[in-house]
């Protein structure tokens, strides 16, 4: 760090999703605060370390002055031993995609966020998740990263 340089300490939480608190979401505020700041949806890969997946873009959240939303696919949601569900965006009686919409409008309306622009991150089986959904909600991303 340069000399004058300031540390900023980000804003983190955890939420549970009010619509089916089954699944959740972990989040990181903008450091600026203001309402106006993109918004990044990092999906965790098949190891479920929805944290980690957050707390790895600490430094672009930042340097860049972005939100991130971090959600939770839990397994064995409908049946045990099944984990792949969202990978598909859907599972019987679980749209995933519906879900992590939900998921992003609660944030921005818990914490007064404008609907700016949206990017989104898939690593592992969660590149699986954001390629699929990047195709059904094209017209609501500004872009995406899929990484293996």
């Amino acid at each position: 760090m340069s000399a004058g340089a300031e540390t900023v300490a980000l804003e983190k939480g955890e939420a549970l999703h009010e619509a089916d608190p089954r699944f959740a979401s972990a989040w990181t505020l903008a450091p600026s605060g203001k309402a106006d700041r993109p918004l990044l949806i990092a999906v965790h890969g098949s190891a479920r370390d929805h944290l980690q997946t957050r707390d790895a873009f600490d430094d672009l959240a930042t340097r860049q002055d972005i939100n991130v939303l971090a959600p939770l696919f839990p397994a064995d949601v409908t049946r045990p031993g099944y984990s792949d569900g969202y990978k598909f965006l859907r599972e019987p009686g679980i749209d995933y995609a519906m879900l992590v919409e939900g998921m992003v409008a609660a944030f921005r309306a818990r914490f007064s966020l404008g609907s700016q622009s949206t990017y989104l991150f898939g690593f592992s089986g969660g590149a699986q998740f954001a390629l699929r959904y990047a195709l059904v909600a094209a017209g609501k991303l500004s872009g995406a990263v899929i990484a293996a």
